[in-house]
């Protein structure tokens, strides 16, 4: 396994995997606090994909570099997807989303 001083590619995944799914869970409850009412459209992952994502869009460059950004924003919404799947289950998620970044 590489290793950049003590932290190794698969540890900065799974802070990956955290920040992820405290932006979905945060990001869905907000919208869900200012429509008062649960709702089955993914916003933690489309607030997720607008962040994230998108910086990732704009920063890698151009050509194939832009599927980077592309990429990231379809994880994001399907992430926010999958939390919702699992009936807001934030360790579950955390779980699959990590191992969707390790894979």
């Amino acid at each position: 396994m590489i290793c950049y001083g003590s932290i190794t590619i698969a540890d900065h995944f799974l802070q990956y995997g955290f920040f992820c799914i405290a932006y979905i869970i945060y990001g869905q409850k907000a919208i869900e606090t200012l429509l008062k009412k649960e709702s089955p459209i993914p916003f933690g992952g489309i607030i997720l994909a607008m962040t994230w994502g998108a910086f990732h869009f704009v920063s890698r460059g151009v050509g194939l570099e832009i599927w980077n950004g592309i990429s990231t924003m379809i994880f994001s919404v399907l992430s926010g997807i999958m939390y919702l799947r699992l009936n807001r289950k934030y360790l579950y998620s955390y779980l699959f989303i990590a191992m969707g970044y390790l894979l």
